[in-house]
Formats: C-alpha cells, sequence, structure tokens
C-alpha cells in the first residue's frame, strides 16, 4: 500500500513540476515582451508637447504594428486619451481598470491569461 500512495505522488509532482516551471518560462517571456513594447510607445509619447487624444492617436499610428491586442493610454488622472479597442472603447471616460489604478499609483503592471 505504501508503494503505491509513494508512486502515486511522484508521479505526480513529476507530472506537475514541468507544467509549473513551462507556465512560469511562458509569462516571463510575455512579461518580458510586452515591457520592451511598452517602452517603445512610451518613448514615442514622450516626444509629445501635449497628450491630448489626437497627439496620442498619432504618435501610436507611427509604430504600425507592435503586436499588441489593445492599447490604452490614459492622462495622469485615469481619463483615456486613447484606446485602440474597436469594442469597448472607453475613449473620453476614466478608465478605471484595475491595472490602470495600479499603475496610476506608481507600480509596475502586468497581466495575462494562461
Amino acid at each position: 500500500m505504501a508503494y503505491i500512495l509513494l508512486t502515486a505522488v511522484l508521479i505526480l509532482a513529476l507530472n506537475l513540476y514541468p507544467i509549473t516551471v513551462s507556465k512560469t518560462a511562458v509569462f516571463q517571456a510575455k512579461e518580458s515582451s510586452m515591457l520592451a513594447k511598452a517602452e517603445i510607445i512610451a518613448t514615442s509619447m514622450s516626444t509629445l508637447d501635449q497628450l491630448t487624444e489626437q497627439n496620442a492617436g498619432q504618435a501610436v499610428s507611427l509604430l504600425s504594428d507592435v503586436g499588441i491586442d489593445r492599447v490604452v493610454i490614459t492622462d495622469s488622472y485615469g481619463r483615456c486619451v486613447y484606446d485602440s479597442a474597436a469594442s469597448d472603447n472607453v475613449l473620453g471616460a476614466y478608465a478605471l481598470f484595475p491595472e490602470i489604478v495600479t499603475a496610476l499609483g506608481g507600480n509596475d503592471v502586468f497581466r495575462c491569461t494562461y
């Protein structure tokens, strides 16, 4: 009986470890990629004199395709000045997504669904 239990625990551990390591590696790669893309967008935005809907749209459109599903740019109060989403666009409204609220608090934010 002890051998069966030990074998079951070992099989479970050997199956869970590679999955956990792979999941962590995927998240780290996606985070690095997203940070690089965000840096490109931030660099293009830093050349703007004033953050307006038109200026933000022009700066982001110059980047062609950076492979991001959605880009939301807000002012320091959380009001959306640019949103690339075709549906559920929050342009002009206060974008109070949890990620944006956390970022406005001075923190780095990354969200990925596995």
